[in-house]
């Protein structure tokens, strides 16, 4: 009964803790949003170099 009692919390805490991240990163997410210009302008431009030069949407993306 205690074994049981405490696997259900131990699960409770993981999802807390996972909702938690979630919130965090939907802050930084809403924190970086003016910062970001709309989707549909994230595209790719040549740089003077003739390199593709992506822009921070994309950028951003790819560290996530």
């Amino acid at each position: 009964m205690i074994a049981k009692r405490i696997a259900e919390l131990r699960y409770e805490r993981q999802l807390v803790l996972r909702a938690l991240r979630a919130l965090e990163r939907l802050s930084e997410l809403k924190a970086g949003i003016n910062d970001v210009p709309p989707r549909s302008s994230a595209r790719v431009s040549g740089g003077p170099s003739g390199e593709p030069r992506f822009h921070r949407a994309e950028a951003r993306e790819e560290q996530i």
